[in-house]
């Protein structure tokens, strides 16, 4: 099997070169393989012919998804989103729940499957579930840390699990490629009225007006985290604005500890630090960055939070091994008290308090990266970097059960935000009538609870993106910030032209 990517792969050079002369034979033999699937029947049959799937970048095999006569990859070729959204409900109608309701069904599902918080909150979620569809067991794949790579090639492919972790900068692909169900139907037959608030009501009106994914959490905002204890040892203040921020590094770095944790293998977390310098200028944020804003990032509030990114990056405020850093290795520098402060979201609030001490962490809002003649004004209007709808779960076009695998994803991914209240102890911002926690909230999360009450503004996360090609390409061009080489004035530049591509229907 060929290797993908391959070894000498840079983005937007390497593909084009190594498979353009490979393009007829993979998608012939991609087509082979999907017809061949679908005339056999049974699940276990399917799931072992998707494995012969041939394995080409995402962006190769999503030309390639013509399908074999009529079949579901004609949404690919021209076919419009509604079309493809009204082909899809009815596929799901074939199935009748009344008829495999008592019947044994296993379910698999993609997602994120390993920090302790999505962990907990899944086995909660799980357990909940065999109340609800005692016929149905869960299967699950943890999602690789790979700003979905994986993700998009399954979609392509085809060979997705029944229900999938996404965020909606995916939809387009996941809709083009007639990979993902609407769920439409499901969610008023759920009621979901009846249970959810009015601002998560709202986020279940995605793309083309259809409901594709489920959100699985509260809102969740963007923080920097505190290790008081390691501030005091070093005989530093903790920062009130920019100057102060930026100051800290010398003196971290000749004691040996890292300033402040972020990783950098993935996308989402540099645009989410950028997101909240962004916002000391513009409220908006990266949000008004997306295919519907008003802003480009040569505007100053953009350029700006792109020299500040620089500077910190010359100054030694993140790790030398930040590019090769997941999640899991940030958040173990941050625990072992080898970082000062972290970049995170709202959602670790409970476990810092309860492994670092709920008096021993600090948390520092965007207002830390404003010049100090401002950082006075945006902390009193409370500007928070996050909030709004980022993603959840969504159900395979070629789900086996699609009427079962449906009702269970929509009720799979609420359990999960109760997971999250229940078991992580998370401030609820889903549920009219929330579930009430068995862990006390500590400090951290009561402080954050009052923040968030207090917040006059907030963006979306950096991984929300409407656009694909804006959050991609944006993504990148952000990332190469941190190298610390790369100049504000050619981010302005070139990332302005994403911007302008995606909105001019280019991207």
């Amino acid at each position: 099997m060929m290797e993908y990517p391959p070894p000498n792969y840079q983005k937007g050079t390497d593909i084009p070169f190594l498979w353009e002369n490979r393009f007829d034979t993979l998608r012939a033999t991609y087509k082979q393989a999907r017809c061949f699937e679908q005339s056999k029947e049974g699940f276990g049959m399917r799931k072992e012919m998707k494995r012969v799937s041939v394995i080409v970048p995402a962006a190769v095999l999503a030309f390639s998804l013509a399908g074999c006569g009529e079949t579901a990859g004609q949404g690919a070729t021209g076919t419009d989103t509604a079309q493809t959204a009204e082909d899809s409900s009815a596929a799901a109608t074939s199935v009748s729940a009344e008829d495999t309701a008592d019947e044994p069904v296993t379910l698999h599902i993609y997602t994120n499957y390993t920090d302790d918080g999505a962990i907990q909150q899944m086995d909660y979620a799980v357990d909940e579930m065999k109340k609800v569809m005692p016929n149905v067991t869960l299967e699950i794949e943890p999602a690789a840390q790979d700003d979905d790579a994986k993700l998009k090639t399954m979609m392509a492919t085809g060979d997705l699990p029944e229900i999938f972790g996404t965020t909606r900068s995916n939809l387009d692909v996941a809709i083009k490629s007639n990979s993902i169900l609407p769920l439409d139907d499901y969610v008023k037959e759920l009621n979901l009225e009846e249970t959810l608030t009015p601002s998560t009501l709202s986020y279940l009106e995605q793309q083309d007006g259809h409901t594709w994914i489920i959100p699985t959490e509260n809102s969740t905002f963007g923080l920097i985290y505190v290790n008081k204890s390691i501030f005091e040892k070093a005989g530093v203040d903790i920062p009130q604005n920019y100057e102060e921020l930026l100051a800290t590094a010398d003196t971290f770095n000749q004691q040996g500890i890292i300033p402040m944790c972020i990783w950098l293998k993935e996308t989402w977390p540099p645009l989410q630090l950028f997101d909240m310098i962004s916002i000391t200028e513009n409220p908006d944020g990266i949000k008004a960055l997306d295919v519907n804003g008003d802003a480009l990032p040569s505007d100053p509030a953009y350029q700006h939070a792109a020299e500040k990114i620089v500077d910190m990056v010359n100054a030694g405020m993140f790790s030398k091994d930040a590019f090769t850093m997941d999640y899991d290795s940030a958040l173990a520098q941050f625990l072992n008290g080898e970082a000062a402060m972290m970049m995170g979201g709202s959602w670790t609030a409970q476990e810092f308090g309860e492994k670092l001490g709920e008096d021993n962490i600090e948390i520092l809002l965007p207002y830390v990266f404003a010049d100090a003649d401002q950082a006075d004004a945006v902390k009193a209007e409370g500007r928070m970097s996050g909030g709004g709808f980022s993603g959840g779960y969504a159900v395979s076009a070629n789900a086996e059960n699609p009427e079962i695998a449906a009702k269970y994803c929509i009720q799979l991914a609420l359990k999960n935000i109760e997971g999250r209240i229940v078991k992580v102890g998370e401030n609820n911002t889903a549920f009219l009538n929330p579930p009430e926690s068995e862990t006390p909230q500590n400090q951290v999360v009561k402080t954050l609870g009052d923040a968030v009450a207090k917040a006059q503004t907030t963006t979306m996360m950096g991984w929300a993106f409407e656009s694909a090609a804006i959050s991609t390409d944006l993504g990148s061009e952000v990332q190469k910030l941190y190298t610390g080489t790369y100049s504000a004035d050619d981010f302005a530049k070139n990332a302005a032209a994403v911007v302008e591509k995606a909105r001019n229907g280019k991207g």
